[in-house]
């Protein structure tokens, strides 16, 4: 932890004569809660919680729930290449991203290189990632979410709906046959 302490310190001097009411001393806590996280720190916990009182509707905070939900309790083998793939991310490498999570057995991490894989308009690679086998029925509906919006497909949503009608996900398919019905 000693490369947090160094980085923390040289935060509080840059954030010492901001206003605690400016957007960059709140990001101040978005970045060292990074750092503490990327460094396994406990003082991301409470970075967090700053984070969710400080920024409550900022994608940044977003962000951050996602990195603490995904990468909390987990062993190395998983928040490993989750930390690696997040800073590839950050540095809008997202192709590589994606490549690190995309075949690994923990659906989750598929699921968010499936995600980023929409968002890099990488279509080819997202349905490939959507279509592969997901044995946690939350993470098979929503792949099949996912494929059925990217087809933009009345079929599969009507199939789905007939197989899976009490799913989490059913009113997502419901609006899309509404929409692809139009």
């Amino acid at each position: 932890t000693g490369g947090l302490v160094q980085e923390s310190l040289i935060a509080a001097e840059i954030l010492q004569n901001e206003d605690t009411s400016s957007s960059i001393f709140h990001l101040g806590y978005y970045y060292t809660f990074l750092s503490a996280t990327m460094q396994n720190d406990a003082s991301a916990d409470s970075l967090l919680g700053e984070l969710l009182i400080s920024l409550p509707g900022s994608p940044l905070t977003n962000d951050a729930l996602l990195l603490n939900f995904i990468s909390g309790g987990q062993e190395d083998d998983v928040r490993h290449p989750l930390l690696q793939a997040f800073r590839k991310k950050k540095l809008y490498r997202t192709a590589e991203a994606v490549e690190l999570l995309e075949n690994k057995e923990n659906e989750s991490l598929r699921i968010l290189a499936g995600e980023w894989a929409l968002e890099d308009n990488d279509l080819e690679k997202a349905k490939a990632i959507f279509s592969s086998e997901f044995l946690e029925e939350p993470f098979a509906d929503y792949s099949a979410l996912k494929l059925t919006q990217i087809n933009n497909s009345h079929n599969e949503a009507a199939e789905f709906l007939s197989l899976n009608p009490t799913s989490v996900f059913s009113p997502e398919f419901r609006k899309l046959m509404n929409q692809t019905r139009k």
